[in-house]
């Protein structure tokens, strides 16, 4: 747990300073709060109307569009993904 800690920085370092001594008893509960706090709130729904609305933008090559596809798609659990035959690789 004390190493987590040191590989904290900025906000984070703050928002572990912020807590009380001892409130956690363990790296998993250490670990859920630091999820809860920062980890990325999108849901699958909305990853989904991402990548239906996903466009080539002006200027861009067709690779840097398909790794912003791929991007959202390794966002997205299981339960939302497409078919593996959608992805661009």
């Amino acid at each position: 747990m004390n190493l987590f800690v040191l590989l904290l920085e900025d906000v984070s370092l703050d928002w572990f300073h912020d807590k009380p001594n001892n409130l956690f008893d363990s790296l998993q509960s250490l670990t859920n709060a630091f999820k809860d706090k920062f980890q990325d709130k999108r849901e699958g729904k909305y990853l989904v109307k991402e990548l239906n609305s996903i466009k080539k933008r002006e200027n861009e090559i067709v690779e840097e569009f398909n790794q912003r596809f791929n991007d959202i798609l390794k966002d997205m659990t299981q339960d939302y993904k497409p078919h593996d035959k959608t992805i661009l690789e």
